[in-house]
């Protein structure tokens, strides 16, 4: 499906935070296989960009992040768990990404169920959708009876030039539809032409 297996909008709206960080080190950690109390990490330090979700959780460990991600924060950090084959997720240092996550214990945890975009694969409608839409239409999300996806291999182009939108006709309830940017209908013709 979408190429972090999540539409944009339904990992912001399910995810305690979303924000644009660069990656400034990596770090293994509770890799001692004496120490039971942690699973091997990657622990991710960054420079937060921008936020675009906060997490409501009051108490992210303050010696990765300031207690409100929007209160001037620059530096912070996340985590990314391990299993014994690979670690979850694999990002580059000095490279910007568009990440979303969830607070565990204090602190900001990336998956592989999340997002993590490098930034200059994020659309110009995804950026419209992380501002405005998304936020402002999570009641809506994809799949089920609300807006379903076509299947492969238009789906890139809901995940990049799509958000699901909840309309109101006047008398109707409202129900949630696609709102597609002008690219999307270009992004469908490449995706479904006979390779040359």
């Amino acid at each position: 499906m979408c190429p972090d297996k999540i539409h944009p909008q339904d990992a912001f709206c399910s995810s305690d935070f979303v924000m644009r960080t660069t990656v400034t080190d990596i770090t293994m950690v509770g890799d001692d296989p004496e120490t039971a109390d942690l699973d091997p990490q990657i622990k991710y330090n960054i420079i937060i960009d921008k936020v675009f979700k906060e997490p409501s959780v009051p108490s992210v460990e303050a010696t990765c992040v300031v207690e409100s991600l929007t209160s001037n924060a620059t530096v912070g950090c996340f985590f990314s768990l391990c299993t014994l084959e690979q670690c979850s997720v694999q990002l580059d240092v000095d490279q910007t990404y568009l990440i979303s996550g969830f607070v565990v214990d204090g602190q900001l945890k990336i998956d592989e169920c999340g997002l993590h975009i490098p930034w200059e694969e994020v659309t110009s409608h995804m950026k419209i959708g992380l501002n405005k839409r998304y936020p402002n239409n999570c009641q809506c999300s994809t799949g089920e009876d609300k807006c379903i996806i076509d299947p492969p291999p238009t789906d890139i182009c809901f995940c990049q030039y799509a958000s699901c939108v909840e309309v109101q006709k006047e008398g109707c309830a409202p129900e949630c539809k696609w709102k597609k940017s002008n690219t999307f209908k270009s992004c469908v013709q490449q995706a479904t032409s006979p390779p040359l």
